[in-house]
């Protein structure tokens, strides 16, 4: 089933795949919770704060994205999230290996947000508020290292997700790769 890309903010969050809300979110959920509570302590007990973030990252793509993303996978890139025009065109016109170092797996909501949250409200959260934020901050796009800088100039507006890319691209081109691939094997 293809993914419509549309201009309305509402249709340009891609909720999780219904194939990839797994049987362990509940267990993933409270593992991430029983580590988010721990991570502080760390920084209390003098562990440098960029160490604590790299881990919570980590722990975080291991344990919560990397089981959820939507194939296939073009080498360490989901098809089945939206890429940009450039980053479809440098698959097209160099293949899988051409890719490597050249593209970003670009956390919509920046990891380092979801982390955050999650490390200050573990110690009251239970697993249904875990599971919503983990879902909702679960949106990716495939960006090419030129977009990301783009990207990365822009302030983040708090209220929709896909603000940065609204400033600086077309959203309608951002389409899954896998839509492509699938009218690719049909022709």
């Amino acid at each position: 089933m293809k993914t419509q890309a549309s201009t309305s903010p509402g249709d340009l969050y891609y909720p999780p795949n219904p194939a990839r809300v797994l049987a362990t979110d509940s267990d993933d959920a409270e593992r991430l919770l029983r580590i988010f509570r721990v991570l502080p302590q760390l920084v209390k007990a003098g562990a440098p704060l960029a160490d604590v973030n790299r881990m919570a990252r980590e722990v975080m793509k291991s344990v919560w994205e990397v089981p959820r993303r939507p194939g296939p996978m073009i080498g360490q890139y989901p098809a089945g999230v939206p890429w940009s025009p450039r980053a479809r065109l440098r698959y097209q016109t160099r293949g899988p290996r051409g890719i490597t170092n050249a593209l970003r797996l670009e956390h919509v909501i920046p990891i380092s947000e979801t982390t955050q949250t999650l490390m200050q409200h573990a110690p009251q959260w239970g697993t249904a508020e875990a599971i919503d934020v983990l879902r909702e901050h679960s949106i990716a796009a495939v960006i090419t290292k030129q977009d990301d800088r783009r990207l990365n100039r822009l302030r983040d507006d708090k209220d929709h997700p896909w603000s940065r890319y609204q400033h600086k691209f077309d959203l309608t081109t951002f389409i899954p790769l896998s839509d492509e691939l699938e009218d690719a094997d049909q022709a």
